[in-house]
């Protein structure tokens, strides 16, 4: 992900985004290697999308047609604006949500979840070969931390009643 996103923050920010995919995405996986192909299309797919938005963000704001509050196309209509805007609050909004719940999790289900969506290029088990823990501790600490965030953003009503659990998906 860093050949596409070299900034840090860029990588945290789309790390973020794509674990608030996953937490959304009402997807069942028949194996382990589904859901590893699921949580790696994301973050490509995640890294590849915020990538072309600040593509677009810089070519406009170097041709001076774009404020900095809204960045888009020149012949966005007044209401692809609008919706932009909207658009653009929840998304900062549902990632704030995801930020608070993180952080009010046990340290080992934090450490796991940052092992698993912050490899950087990596093969997970060797991620966890160097964090000095076994794969299947990683692997049961990050799903009873996304089923812990899950069930917080549902509480907070941030989340569909309608979406499984990890475990339920795998």
């Amino acid at each position: 992900m860093r050949t596409i996103l070299p900034d840090l923050t860029s990588v945290e920010d789309i790390l973020q985004e794509a674990f608030s995919r996953v937490l959304q995405a009402e997807t069942r996986f028949e194996n382990e290697r589904d859901a590893f192909n699921f949580l790696r299309k994301t973050v490509v797919t995640t890294s590849i999308d915020h990538y072309r938005y600040r593509r677009r963000q810089k070519r406009l704001l170097e041709s001076g047609s774009a404020s900095s509050d809204f960045v888009s196309d020149n012949s966005a209509s007044p209401l692809d604006r609008l919706l932009y805007l909207e658009e653009t609050k929840r998304r900062k909004s549902r990632l704030e949500q995801v930020r608070q719940v993180l952080q009010r999790l046990p340290r080992e289900q934090q450490e796991a979840i940052q092992i698993i969506f912050g490899k950087n290029g990596k093969k997970i088990r060797d991620v966890c070969e160097e964090a000095g823990i076994p794969y299947s501790t990683v692997r049961s600490r990050m799903l009873r931390g996304v089923d812990e965030i899950r069930r917080q953003l549902r509480r907070k009503g941030h989340l569909r009643q309608s979406e499984r659990s990890v475990d339920e998906s795998m």
